[in-house]
């Protein structure tokens, strides 16, 4: 029996039926006036690149962040944004900005307290979908001359939320 979401590591398969959770805690303070990106989640592409495909895609459905100590930046902003390295679109998808109604402002995060943000809309399908190959990595962008209260290294973490896809005409055995 196939399930939706198998992952090739260390040259065994591993079954994904439940949410998945990609993380990437960053590894030095905000750089004042400077876009920094990280890689949160990247799909492995085994050698059964035909099976890979059908059975290595996942859809994006959360993303967040949480704090020890909040950033603030009095002369300019502190955001951050979800993109997707698609590599079979050859382009960047964005699919969480850090733009109006306090969505990835990492200012208005609570010390301690898991903050989830709204994804974009999405224009097609492939938008929020990943397959083998694609890289998810968020994106944080300042632009002040200083950064008033800076976070720790290793004190800022991104969470994202992934969902196997159920592959048409496939038999799973088990509820999602």
């Amino acid at each position: 029996m196939r399930r939706a979401g198998s992952l090739r590591y260390n040259a065994r398969m591993m079954e994904v039926t439940r949410p998945w959770i990609g993380q990437h805690t960053l590894a030095a303070a905000i750089t004042p006036n400077v876009t920094i990106s990280a890689p949160i989640f990247g799909v492995p592409n085994h050698p059964e690149r035909a099976a890979a495909e059908k059975l290595s895609r996942f859809r994006i459905v959360g993303f967040g962040a949480i704090t020890q100590t909040v950033p603030s930046d009095a002369d300019g902003t502190i955001l951050v944004n979800l993109k997707v390295q698609n590599i079979t679109e050859a382009a960047t998808d964005v699919i969480m900005t850090g733009a109006g109604a306090g969505a990835g402002d990492l200012e208005a995060l609570t010390a301690n307290t898991f903050k989830g943000w709204a994804l974009n809309a999405e224009t097609s399908e492939v938008e929020r979908t990943i397959a083998p190959d694609d890289l998810v990595y968020v994106e944080i962008v300042n632009n002040s001359a200083a950064i008033d209260t800076n976070v720790a290294a290793g004190k800022l973490m991104f969470v994202l939320s992934l969902m196997p896809i159920d592959v048409p005409g496939e038999e799973f055995g088990e509820d999602l």
